[in-house]
Formats: structure tokens, C-alpha cells, sequence
């Protein structure tokens, strides 16, 4: 549990597609990459009513805003100036006692789910993490990476630009998806500050 709320924690907070789809064009709960403020606003008032907004003291230009756990799909969305990240978690109930050969075909499905809907990924990697700027996304059973994925090494994925990141994690009852378009240079300028 303890590994799925680290990476899902830290794909909200931090928030890839092939190289013929620009992540930046992705939207992830009506919000892209590099949008301003005001067009985050304005799509979460129609979406997310309720939303919270964390100003960070440090920076007036960056702030995080969060829509109620509530929601269909509890959007994290984090600017520095624009939109920097946005992703959301899910979860997809496992049938009560899956063996390890159920829980394998359950990712398997959603790994064919998210390649119908954004293409081929242009990295997959199995129990690894994702490690942009000098913060680690914690270990997954799946993640999938769409865009500017850079390389797998030392077990976790190095993203260098844009992209949609996808992790999945298998507990006993079910299946935690976390998805996510990051500006990987962003996020990495922002978390050396």
C-alpha cells in the first residue's frame, strides 16, 4: 500500500504519448500542459465545482489545485507559471482471491485499454519507478510511458520532456491506476528549487 500511495502521491503533486502524439496535447480531465491559471480555473469551474486551490509561499506563480476526493476522477492539477502536471488515480476491483496468473491478465487488459486510447507506449517497464529531476515516483508492478520517455535503468524510467505516464499497481482487492501528463524539465527545475 505504502508504494502505491507514494507514486500516486507523487504523480499528482508532480504530474508520456508516442513520438507521432505530443504529450502537451493530452488532456488529462479537460487540463494540458501548459495552461495558464485562468484557463485551469475556468475548465476546473465547470468540472471539478468545489476545487481547492494550495498557493505554495514560496512561489506566488505556482500553486496546486486538487478536486474533491468525492469526484469521479480526483484531479490533481500543478502550475509553475502553467501547468506543469495533472493526473488522476483510479481503482479497478480484482475478483476476490485472484491468483498471481488473474492479477496478471487484469494489467494486461488495462495495458490494452490505455493503447487503444493514446497508441503503442514508447516504454514500458515492469516493477520499476519513474525518476524526473531529483524526485522518485515509488516502485510499481506496471508503468507505461507515452513521449519524450528517455531511457530505463537502474529500475525506474528517466522521462526528458514531455509526456503521459501511466503506473499501475496490483493490491489484493484491486488494481491502482495512476495517470499522468508531466513537463518532465518543469518538474524537474521545480523540485531543485
Amino acid at each position: 500500500m505504502k508504494r502505491t500511495l507514494t507514486f500516486t502521491c507523487a504523480l499528482l503533486l508532480a504530474h508520456t504519448v508516442s513520438a507521432a502524439t505530443d504529450a502537451g496535447k493530452i488532456a488529462i480531465g479537460g487540463i494540458k500542459l501548459g495552461m495558464t491559471r485562468a484557463q485551469v480555473t475556468k475548465t476546473l469551474d465547470k468540472s471539478c465545482p468545489g476545487y481547492q486551490e494550495e498557493k505554495n509561499a514560496q512561489a506566488a506563480q505556482s500553486a496546486t489545485f486538487n478536486c474533491a476526493p468525492a469526484s469521479k476522477q480526483p484531479l490533481s492539477v500543478r502550475l509553475d507559471n502553467t501547468v506543469i502536471s495533472a493526473g488522476y488515480q483510479q481503482q479497478e476491483s480484482l475478483p476476490k482471491g485472484a491468483d498471481q496468473a488473474a492479477v496478471s491478465k487484469a494489467i494486461q487488459a488495462q495495458v490494452d485499454k490505455l493503447s487503444k486510447e493514446y497508441g503503442k507506449p514508447d516504454l514500458v517497464a515492469d516493477n520499476s519507478s519513474v525518476k524526473m529531476g531529483g524526485a522518485e515516483l515509488g516502485k510499481v508492478n506496471k508503468v507505461l510511458c507515452w513521449g519524450q520517455c528517455g531511457k530505463a535503468k537502474d529500475g525506474a524510467i528517466h522521462p526528458d520532456g514531455k509526456v503521459l505516464v501511466v503506473g499501475i499497481v496490483a493490491l489484493p482487492e484491486a488494481l491502482i491506476i495512476s495517470r499522468g501528463v508531466v513537463d518532465a524539465v518543469a518538474f524537474g527545475k521545480v523540485a531543485t528549487k
